[in-house]
């Protein structure tokens, strides 16, 4: 089967196909490796942190590199064949957001080559027949299909893992190049919409696109506007194609002059997980190493102490989550023997109306905690009526290196709903915190998911050191717009 390539050459600092590619492209690199780079969340960091005699309140837990330039080299000399994800993050899933669109790269040096732009439906409408994944029971229920397709493969909310299926599914429906594909980036239309910020708006077969609607644009125009346009449903999604080489043309005139403000989005975007990269086993050391020094891997925490993870998958609820606000809170609170019992809750508030890209909300809802804390009850409130879930009804699975519980909500346009689960800490921390008097906790933002507030609200039964003082209880509200961590000093 031969397919058509589109060549393009591009200096070492351009912006390779609108940014969400920067993550293997030259400017991106550059600017890791010879400036002052702060991505997301590592493990390092973690390591060198934990065991602080001190209150450490860090807004971020980013750790900051420098590589040489022999590594640089190597990595931008590395002939690559990459899979990019459209991960859309108005119809959020655990990887980020619905898979609707994909591409496919091969780079070396600073030649690269176009060989599929397309929808991801396109992929899986001709999977093989004799090909047969069956796909977890939330989307066989709510999205009424009995096979698990590559759109609907980032399932987990560990970007390395949801990375690696993603990839599985594509070579097993025969995607192009798939024995060939080396790494997998994962882009938000997040990073689309501040991109345009820099350059300004594009015009594209008459349509007008801009920083505050481009998104909203895409959508209508694959979804409705095709139609009205006379342009058949199995190309609906032609139109990105020149938006993006558009994009892309409009981007390099001013790179120069605009040189700061792309290094600043691209480590925004790292660091607020919009951009995320996976690299297969032995097959680029260099670059894995890169990703996972910048934060850029995705990884759901597996270091000590408590952390928290708050999850949601869009299912059959359109594109929804352009709208909804969230509230994220965490308590902690002691039990005779010395045991510990958290609460986590979410807040979800739909303020938006039916209408062609809103619908009532429907999210499969976990939280990933550290393995072994167990579940007493959970509970959902809604206009001062508080009804348990039946014990029956949550989910509870061991994955990731994680404890999760996890519950089908639906919330009505105009309503608002908190969702909570109470548990016992896992003894591991409890441990921790008894022994060591120190508590750690690691709260990570779903990847692709923007605005969440965070309230913390920390008993342990004594006193807790901050600064030159002591409190009783450790309390804080902040914005969860990249993951966190704390350090406390216990009496």
């Amino acid at each position: 089967m031969s397919h058509k390539k589109k060549k393009l050459s591009t200096p070492i600092i351009v912006i390779i196909f609108v940014l969400g590619t920067f993550a293997l492209g030259g400017f991106f690199l550059w600017n890791v490796f010879f400036g002052s780079f702060s991505g997301g969340y590592t493990q390092q960091e973690d390591e060198k942190d934990s065991g602080s005699s001190d209150v450490i309140t860090q807004s971020d837990v980013a750790k900051k590199s420098s590589i040489g330039i022999s590594e640089l080299l190597n990595i931008l000399q590395t002939p690559r064949t990459t899979l990019v994800l459209f991960l859309n993050n108005t119809e959020i899933r655990p990887g980020g957001g619905f898979i609707g669109s994909y591409t496919v790269l091969e780079t070396e040096g600073t030649a690269m080559q176009i060989h599929e732009l397309q929808g991801t439906e396109n992929l899986d409408n001709n999977a093989p027949a004799s090909w047969h994944v069956d796909p977890p029971q939330m989307i066989t229920e709510h999205l009424g299909v009995n096979r698990w397709y590559f759109r609907d493969s980032n399932w987990s909310p560990d970007f390395q893992q949801s990375a690696k299926k993603s990839l599985a599914f594509y070579a097993a429906e025969q995607g192009v190049l798939a024995d060939e594909i080396t790494a997998v980036v994962g882009v938000t239309p997040t990073v689309l919409e501040e991109l345009l910020r820099i350059i300004g708006p594009v015009v594209v077969q008459g349509i007008e696109f801009n920083a505050d609607s481009v998104t909203e644009t895409l959508e209508y125009e694959v979804e409705y506007g095709y139609e009205k346009r006379g342009i058949s449903f199995v190309n609906r999604k032609q139109i990105m194609k020149p938006f993006f080489e558009a994009v892309r043309k409009k981007a390099t005139k001013n790179i120069l002059s605009n040189s700061i403000k792309y290094r600043n989005l691209i480590e925004r975007m790292v660091k607020e997980k919009h951009i995320l990269i996976f690299v297969k086993d032995g097959v680029s050391d260099e670059l894995r190493g890169v990703a996972k020094r910048i934060g850029a891997g995705g990884e759901v925490y597996q270091g000590t102490g408590d952390s928290l993870m708050w999850v949601d998958a869009n299912l059959a609820a359109l594109k929804t989550d352009h709208i909804m606000e969230r509230d994220l809170s965490y308590t902690v609170s002691p039990v005779e023997g010395g045991g510990f019992v958290a609460v986590a809750s979410m807040e979800y508030r739909h303020p938006g109306t039916f209408d062609w890209r809103t619908s009532r909300y429907k999210t499969y809802a976990r939280v990933f905690v550290p393995k072994g804390a167990t579940l007493i009850e959970g509970w959902i409130e809604e206009r001062g009526v508080k009804r348990r879930i039946e014990d029956v009804v949550i989910e509870q699975h061991e994955e990731i290196g994680k404890t999760s519980f996890g519950n089908f909500v639906v919330i009505e346009p105009g309503r608002e709903k908190r969702v909570s689960f109470k548990y016992v800490i896992a003894p591991d921390v409890v441990h921790h915190i008894n022994t060591e008097k120190q508590y750690q906790l690691v709260t990570q933002k779903q990847i692709g998911l923007d605005g969440v507030g965070l309230t913390l609200h920390l008993d342990f039964g004594t006193y807790i050191r901050d600064g030159k003082k002591d409190i009783p209880v450790y309390t804080t509200r902040e914005l969860l717009d990249y993951d966190r961590k704390i350090s406390l000093s216990l009496e």
